[in-house]
């Protein structure tokens, strides 16, 4: 059974990967040589790994585990009594001599660590604080200072140096970690939470799949990661998808699945394109990341720092690309069920696909004052697509629309001939296309924008394509 909601219990088959991450929590808490963080977006695993690594090593550390969900948008005092009652829960067992008071009030808390510190017995404390995104800006900064001062006094009070705090979040965690003047900038060490590897996801699907049934379906794990270039929300809500109507004998089509998701999932893309929408920077570059061509990679920006935790972009060899191809497609869709729809009566004079105006009665397409040759078919099949914009058209409506019942040809090469075509008048491309765009073997989907367009339409192009 793949999990599909909340972490992957730590002692679970499916938890797979995260290998070299868990080796460097596991130096960081010999040494405590920093202030660690883990920084993902959502539902990429940050939880899974804290407690895996809570499994791992609770034997040799002490650790209490706050997740500060519990306390979304908690005041400053609130947010430290909280954290200090999980403390005395959590190490009850390793702690000796009466249970401690709990500090009700932020400047208490440093007194509290010290006199814990001295009941604990272990040789490492580990406090992984969850979640600091669900705190008010105010209260993030304050539990950061506040860790920043018991990391830096352990040089002076050697009961803080037993101690190892580890904090997880997403966006948020910029403000917290990263430049000069982020509280904890220069006492941070991080760890990004990238994505599982193709061999990584052969093996989530094959702790639930027999060896079997994947060899029935050869090349579905390189399908799915081709999908979801290993994310790992992703992977398991599709391998879960494909797990409920498995049927070996049948070869099993991924891309219906993912279909079936674009359109019902609704936790993780409509969240995306939420965060995006209320960042104009971040929509503009997420824009130009789907339409034009890939940019270096780089942190130190801050629109690319936030676009990485956002989840939507990766750092692909030094360039900035798309995180997965559900995402360029999540991405596709909102953007045309944006466009404003074509009202039947504007299809019967003249339209704007894209840079190009297209005349449906005439049966003409222009660029600027020049008129683009196209074949009878080739127009058919953009006037199918502009008629239907954002919608996959069936090769099989193109055969009835062009080749009425009784005339015979060949169907598949004479539809590639008239797609080709039509691409050639667009200047389109079938590898990176901009307008006409194929849909796996169902058909094909306009992807420019379809505006009606007014009286004198042509001077009217004409003069708007003129450089000024």
């Amino acid at each position: 059974m793949f999990m599909t909601h909340g972490p992957v219990p730590p002692e679970s088959r499916l938890f797979v990967g995260r290998t070299a991450e868990l080796k460097l929590l596991e130096a960081w808490l010999s040494d405590a040589p920093c202030v660690g963080a883990v920084l993902g977006a959502r539902q990429t695993g940050k939880t899974s790994l804290l407690l895996k690594l809570r499994h791992a090593f609770r034997a040799k550390y002490a650790f209490t585990f706050v997740d500060l969900q519990a306390v979304e948008g908690a005041q400053t005092d609130d947010c430290f009594e909280y954290i200090a009652e999980q403390m005395v829960e959590q190490l009850a067992e390793t702690a000796s001599g009466e249970q401690l008071c709990v500090p009700k009030e932020q400047r208490q808390f440093s007194t509290f660590l010290r006199e814990l510190s001295r009941r604990t017995r272990a040789v490492r404390i580990i406090v992984i604080l969850d979640e600091i995104g669900a705190l008010p800006p105010e209260t993030a900064m304050k539990l950061a200072g506040t860790v920043r001062a018991a990391f830096t006094d352990r040089l002076i009070n050697p009961d803080l140096a037993r101690y190892f705090f580890l904090l997880a979040g997403a966006v948020d965690m910029l403000d917290l970690t990263v430049g000069r003047t982020s509280p904890l900038g220069n006492v941070t060490e991080r760890i990004y939470l990238g994505d599982l590897s193709l061999v990584e996801t052969e093996q989530l699907l094959a702790e639930v799949f027999s060896a079997r049934e994947l060899g029935l379906v050869p090349g579905i794990s390189s399908e799915i990661h081709a999908w979801t270039s290993g994310h790992p929300y992703w992977t398991q809500l599709i391998a879960a998808a494909l797990d409920r109507q498995f049927r070996p004998s049948k070869e099993m089509a991924i891309e219906k699945i993912v279909e079936e998701l674009l359109r019902t999932e609704d936790r993780n893309l409509p969240h995306l394109m939420r965060v995006l929408k209320a960042d104009s920077a971040l929509w503009r570059v997420a824009e130009s990341l789907l339409s034009g061509p890939a940019f270096p990679f780089t942190r130190t920006n801050a629109t690319i720092a936030k676009l990485e935790l956002v989840g939507f972009l990766k750092d692909s060899d030094g360039l900035c690309r798309i995180r997965n191809r559900i995402y360029k497609e999540g991405l596709n869709r909102y953007l045309r069920s944006s466009m404003p729809q074509l009202e039947p009566a504007a299809l019967s004079s003249m339209v704007r696909v894209g840079t190009f105006l297209l005349d449906l009665k005439a049966g003409e397409l222009r660029r600027g004052e020049r008129k683009v040759r196209l074949n009878e078919q080739s127009f058919q099949i953009l006037k199918m697509l502009v008629e239907h914009p954002g919608d996959v058209v069936t090769r099989d409506e193109i055969r009835q629309q062009l080749w009425p019942s009784g005339i015979v040809v060949e169907f598949d090469h004479s539809i590639n001939t008239a797609v080709k075509k039509l691409r050639l008048a667009l200047f389109d491309s079938a590898d990176k296309p901009r307008y006409v765009e194929t849909v796996g073997r169902r058909g094909y989907r306009l992807m420019a924008s379809v505006e009606g367009v007014e009286a004198n339409p042509t001077n009217s192009l004409s003069r708007s394509s003129r450089p000024h």
